[in-house]
């Protein structure tokens, strides 16, 4: 949940949000672990909103995972829900990496 969230204000909703929690999808899916692990609901709550942590977003992540990728989870992750992309800004940043993920592909089968 982002942080703006756990202040009980419901009109913090947005899709600042929502790019949020895809970081956090896309954090657990490059770390291969679940965020937060091993805390309770409200020792995250207590993390996330009181002592302002995020999760890390290590520039070595598991092998084939591109450094683009990587600042998109950190981007997505921002604490200032102004500094998150938008889901337009996300679904281009995907789709160059899908783009250039099939280049390296093709090239390595060539080679």
């Amino acid at each position: 949940m982002a942080p703006e969230l756990l202040a009980a204000d419901e009109s913090a909703a947005s899709p600042a949000s929502d790019a949020f929690a895809l970081g956090v999808v896309l954090w657990e899916m490059m770390a291969g672990r679940r965020a937060w692990r091993g805390m309770g609901p409200l020792q995250v709550v207590h993390t996330v909103a009181l002592k302002r942590r995020c999760l890390p977003v290590s520039d070595r992540w598991p092998e084939g995972i591109q450094a683009s990728m990587c600042e998109l989870v950190r981007g997505c992750l921002a604490g200032d829900p102004g500094k998150r992309p938008t889901a337009e800004g996300i679904l281009l940043r995907v789709q160059v990496e899908l783009a250039q993920h099939e280049e390296r592909a093709t090239g390595a089968a060539a080679a």
